[in-house]
């Protein structure tokens, strides 16, 4: 008869907040996340009211496109590069008119929902992670305050990062939880990319690991009826199709030809993270950002090369990381035997690869770094978790979490902070994948009563 497996072992950060699970303790953090979450809700419901965040521009795709007849890609002043899909979804929000007060409400309902989504995504991510229906509180906490700071940066901007964090953690846990729905689950994910155009890499993932076909099924139908029904129930097939030919000819053509200055001013600034601005910031003389004290502009490039050179670096990079990718998917997605930590770790690595491979990953965007972040910091509470998870994975989780912090320094935020902090979190989860492949299987033979076979 085998022996039950081990109790696993806990990391520091988890050990020091055990005192957060007793019943008394529990209600103390529950009313100070409620307090925290009132005092984020009033804060951004000013900041969307008078004119301190995007919704004004949100809003006025909204209402000007959806209830009139505007093209939201040619006659307003400014450029979102959200499919038309968009103004519909954020209707809701809009609906209560441009004043200031109707913008306080619709952007406090727009807090609130945001505020919902990133909690639900935490807790669903967590039971991924740690492969359990009840997660260890401190986990869920710990996990909540660590990419608190992206959160509240999105929240405070009316950004909808978490609108797609969320249905990637929901998909995540219905492709890997314990009831697994593989269609549900691809119906998820095409929210997200029917929202935001990068998440549909992760229909090129899907088709990459075979066993999750019918999730890349339910993807595909998801997107023909969120991209395509329901704009023409909306606006009529004729305008539909008018739409997104204005949105090819002003957002995806542009930025195919031209990249990130096609429509976005001072787009390699610090702001942006991604791969691409980082290798502008460093080989030409491009403004970088602006000083903590000063506000004046400054540059961090250690060479200047052309603009053209610099470009056809970036894109050879991105095409490196895209196709690496591409090869640890082909290679593993489909490999036998039962890893729930190579699987989820898989699936973490597509965020990854969206914001490598987009040329605009603003701050707000690394929001989707819960993922491999959770992955790093939570498998070392599963029963099967291997070796580096238990030991090192939380070490890579820790490093990138204050390399992430240093974006609060200007310069270090100019010199790519948040750009390191992903390549530390994509460095962990490949090792996890890699460990997980060999040993994965062993070990959940070794946890007895935990589901983790595939589909």
């Amino acid at each position: 008869m085998p022996s039950p497996p081990k109790k696993p072992a806990e990391t520091a950060p988890l050990a020091w907040l055990a005192w957060t699970e007793t019943p008394r303790n529990r209600k103390i953090i529950r009313n100070l996340f409620l307090f925290l979450g009132l005092v984020l809700l009033a804060v951004t419901v000013r900041r969307a009211g008078w004119g301190s965040s995007e919704f004004d521009g949100f809003q006025e795709i909204s209402l000007k496109c959806v209830l009139g007849t505007a093209d939201p890609y040619a006659d307003l002043g400014h450029i979102r590069a959200y499919p038309p899909l968009f103004g519909i979804l954020f209707l809701p929000f809009a609906a209560f008119g441009a004043t200031p007060v109707g913008m306080a409400v619709g952007g406090g309902l727009f807090g609130l929902l945001s505020l919902v989504l990133y909690t639900a995504s935490v807790q669903l991510w967590a039971r991924v992670t740690t492969r359990s229906d009840s997660p260890p509180f401190r986990f869920v906490v710990l996990l909540w305050v660590a990419l608190s700071p992206l959160f509240i940066d999105t929240m405070f901007r009316c950004e909808t990062d978490v609108f797609v964090l969320f249905p990637l953690a929901l998909g995540g846990y219905w492709l890997l939880g314990p009831r697994r729905r593989q269609v549900a689950a691809g119906i998820a994910l095409s929210f997200a990319a029917s929202l935001k155009v990068i998440p549909i890499v992760y229909g090129g993932f899907l088709l990459c690991c075979r066993k999750w076909w019918r999730a890349a099924a339910g993807m595909a139908a998801g997107g023909l009826v969120l991209c395509v029904l329901v704009p023409a129930a909306v606006w009529g097939l004729p305008r539909t199709t008018a739409l997104y030919r204005s949105w090819i000819e002003n957002v995806v053509a542009p930025y195919h030809s031209g990249g990130a200055t096609s429509f976005i001013s001072s787009s390699y600034r610090s702001a942006n993270q991604s791969m691409t601005a980082v290798v502008f910031r460093y080989l030409t003389p491009v403004d970088a950002g602006k000083g903590m004290f000063d506000h004046h502009w400054f540059k961090v490039n250690f060479l200047s090369i052309s603009m053209g050179a610099a470009a056809r670096i970036a894109a050879l990079l991105r095409a490196a990381a895209g196709l690496g990718m591409l090869a640890l998917w082909i290679r593993f997605g489909n490999r036998g035997g039962a890893s729930a930590s190579r699987d989820a770790a898989l699936f973490a690595s597509v965020p990854l690869c969206m914001l490598f491979l987009s040329e605009v990953s603003l701050t707000t965007h690394h929001l989707l770094l819960l993922l491999p972040f959770g992955l790093l910091a939570g498998r070392t509470l599963a029963p099967d978790a291997t070796p580096f998870e238990r030991n090192r994975a939380p070490q890579w989780a820790l490093l990138a979490w204050i390399t992430l912090l240093l974006g609060a320094f200007p310069f270090l935020k100019a010199l790519g902070s948040t750009f390191f902090a992903t390549l530390a979190l994509c460095y962990g989860t490949v090792r996890v994948v890699f460990q997980a492949d060999r040993l994965g299987p062993t070990l959940a033979d070794a946890a007895q009563g935990v589901p983790n076979d595939s589909e």
